[in-house]
């Protein structure tokens, strides 16, 4: 059993390996900063908060391997969106997008909370994950900031912010 483990392990490192190689370099790709995450509303000035998660070795009611994800988008005006989902080694993508809209209040308490967290100002590098990615940015007082596999002590904010923002949801 042990020895199925330490095959299917190597197994895995090995093939992200043999991607990580694979890639042709493109000096185009490395010279413009890409922001954190995948998608365009990252890019939006109005965007306050978001959270982006994702793991791999998941599937979906198919009973297909692939990966699983949570977004989090949270706009000044209130507006926040929620998307969870599945993505197939193929590219094939499923999601089950959410959208309401919250209390000026809720966001008056997200923007204290990270105001008071002082994360703006922490440092918080990048922590090495091989199974998972967990992706935030923030833009406040015209300052955007993203983290990505935060350390701990860091990644407690955002756990502290989607602890308030994950109950409104199941009020539908």
């Amino acid at each position: 059993m042990i020895s199925r483990i330490i095959c299917a392990v190597l197994i895995l490192v090995g093939a992200v390996l043999w991607y990580t190689m694979a890639r042709p370099f493109d000096p185009k790709e490395k010279a413009e900063p890409v922001p954190v995450g995948w998608d365009v509303r990252l890019a939006d000035p109005d965007l306050l908060y978001a959270s982006m998660s994702s793991f791999g070795l998941c599937a979906n009611e198919k009973g297909e391997d692939g990966g699983c994800y949570t977004e989090y988008y949270l706009y000044k005006t209130g507006k926040f969106n929620q998307e969870i989902g599945w993505t197939g080694y193929d590219g094939r993508k499923t999601n089950s997008p959410y959208e309401k809209q919250l209390d000026v209040a809720v966001v008056a308490q997200i923007i204290k909370k990270i105001q008071d967290s002082g994360v703006m100002s922490a440092d918080c590098p990048m922590q090495n994950i091989m199974d998972a990615s967990w992706n935030y940015q923030i833009n406040l007082d015209g300052v955007k900031k993203a983290w990505r596999n935060p350390p701990t002590i860091c990644q407690n904010v955002f756990y502290a912010i989607n602890d308030i923002l994950v109950p409104l949801l199941e009020e539908r």
